[in-house]
């Protein structure tokens, strides 16, 4: 985009910018499948655009972000359980 201003003009330019890297998160629970029972201390792994990773707490829960918007496969795995791979 070019602008010509001549002489003895006054010219406004507005301009709208998209911001880049909008944040975002994925949250969940992690339970043992049949019981729901909360499991304390899964490693989540987000993989993708970026790599990313947290633990989920006493009750199951973990929140993994900010992260950078994007395609993603996210892992989960504790000793004695199977890992899970989406």
């Amino acid at each position: 985009m070019s602008i010509t201003i001549a002489a003895g003009q006054s010219v406004r330019v507005d301009v709208e910018l998209t911001p880049l890297g909008v944040q975002a998160e994925i949250w969940g629970y992690i339970v043992q499948e049949g019981t729901n029972i909360a499991i304390q201390g899964a490693l989540v792994q987000l993989l993708g655009v970026n790599s990313y990773s947290q633990s989920s707490g006493p009750d199951g829960y973990y929140k993994v972000g900010p992260v950078e918007p994007g395609d993603y496969s996210l892992i989960v795995s504790m000793q004695g359980y199977e890992t899970k791979s989406l």
